[in-house]
């Protein structure tokens, strides 16, 4: 969850990081555990997929800031793709 939560945290600037956001961001991974995942017995989504669950987590985590006003940054058009920009492409 972490990168996800900094992340999100880092996109909006959010002043602090409350118990709300970590439950929206534990909320957010445990979404994206699929049946297939816990019949193999893991209780989180593949690690091949870390790029894409830390941007769902940034997004939910930045959505809730926005909406608790912990954000420092206005609230872009799309928090999806502000958060893709800031995205480390190796």
């Amino acid at each position: 969850m972490f990168p996800g939560i900094g992340l999100g945290a880092v996109a909006c600037r959010a002043r602090t990081l409350p118990d709300g956001l970590f439950l929206v961001a534990a909320r957010t991974l445990a979404n994206l555990v699929r049946p297939k995942d816990l019949s193999e017995g893991a209780l989180y989504p593949p690690l091949r997929e870390i790029r894409k669950i830390s941007l769902a987590i940034a997004v939910s985590v930045a959505t809730q800031a926005y909406t608790m006003s912990l954000a420092r940054r206005s609230r872009p058009q799309s928090i999806r793709r502000s958060i893709e920009a800031l995205l480390y492409r190796p």
